[in-house]
């Protein structure tokens, strides 16, 4: 973990520093894709505003020169950085804004991809506000969208918010069903620390609702081990994203009085 953490931290002290250059120069088809990288970067050490506000400065940049291409993509991820911060209201707007953009990804794959994203974006967005039936709707879709194009890695969090839509709605037998399914997609293609975390947890909370007592406790020690190693990674996380903040800092200051400096004079 450590040696990985100083990676990301020095990756992104190398792209702040990179990004800083660009604007001087005035350079801006390569700044975009530095700004994005560092959206990307940001949503990898879970600092999601961070990831916004980077993601948004590249969407700028896109509209002032009319690079619209994959504009809907990069919208797209300011909808779940914004869904992770519980800011539904303005994610709400971002996935309005990044559907206006859906006819300029020229890619037939990546279309079709960012259809499935915005249901699952869609889908979050409607179990923030507690509504879980309408939800189900926009999962259903963006799994059939991914069967389509024979995507084998997305389903599995697509699942996984079914059969929490399921057990907020006390359909103990279907959030099983596809918790299960979600879980045998993790094992196989791997997965982030909160899904594992909260696909083990809901299996053991509603495998216990259902009398099965010894399957609840199995997915409870699964649990209690995702807990243990993401504890443990966070000790690492902390210092880490504590230098990523620095470094930002740093660099928005040194920004800052550059300005400054080109207004004093």
């Amino acid at each position: 973990y450590q040696v990985g953490n100083q990676k990301k931290a020095l990756g992104i002290e190398h792209l702040l520093k990179a990004d800083y250059e660009l604007e001087k120069r005035v350079e801006k088809n390569l700044r975009i894709r530095v700004l994005e990288t560092l959206g990307f970067s940001f949503d990898h050490v879970g600092m999601y505003q961070k990831a916004a506000d980077y993601f948004n400065k590249a969407i700028e940049i896109r509209n002032e020169t009319n690079q619209y291409d994959d504009i809907a993509l990069i919208y797209l991820e300011v909808v779940f950085d914004l869904v992770a911060l519980k800011k539904f209201d303005e994610a709400k707007l971002y996935l309005d804004k990044a559907k206006s953009f859906a006819s300029e990804i020229k890619n037939k794959r990546n279309r079709k991809w960012f259809e499935a994203r915005t249901h699952d974006a869609a889908g979050q967005l409607l179990m923030g506000q507690g509504k879980y039936r309408e939800a189900l709707d926009d999962y259903f879709l963006a799994n059939k969208i991914a069967q389509e194009f024979r995507d084998e890695d997305t389903p599995k969090y697509f699942n996984s918010y079914i059969a929490q839509c399921y057990q907020k709605l006390g359909d103990w037998e279907k959030s099983i069903l596809f918790g299960e399914k979600s879980y045998k997609q993790i094992l196989k293609s791997g997965g982030e620390d909160w899904l594992k975390i909260n696909t083990s947890s809901l299996l053991s909370e509603v495998y216990e609702k259902t009398g099965q007592s010894n399957r609840a406790f199995d997915y409870l020690k699964k649990y209690r081990s995702y807990i243990k190693e993401k504890e443990e990674q966070d000790i690492t996380n902390r210092s880490t994203n504590l230098a990523i903040e620095n470094f930002t800092q740093k660099n928005e200051q040194e920004k800052a009085e550059k300005k400054k400096e080109k207004l004093d004079l």
